[in-house]
């Protein structure tokens, strides 16, 4: 079927929607999250884990590393 495949498409337009009000790191944990239960294999627990380490890899990468001006916070936190 279809599923997964349109489940990993819809996390990627939800990052894109969430990202410029949720900040980068908010996103990216959402995007993981979403995105991971199109497997059949999904748990929470690893879920979780995996998209608290991809969004500190993300900060670390693309705000630090690359010093790409992205907002990395909610705009209320902000």
């Amino acid at each position: 079927t279809f599923q997964p495949l349109l489940i990993i498409l819809g996390s990627v337009i939800l990052f894109a929607f969430a990202a410029p009000k949720l900040g980068l790191i908010a996103a990216t944990a959402l995007l993981i999250l979403a995105a991971s239960t199109a497997s059949h294999e999904f748990r929470w627990k690893e879920a979780l884990l995996s998209s608290a380490f991809l969004a500190v890899f993300v900060l670390g990468a693309f705000v630090y590393g690359l010093k790409l001006q992205l907002p990395t916070w909610p705009w209320f936190v902000q």
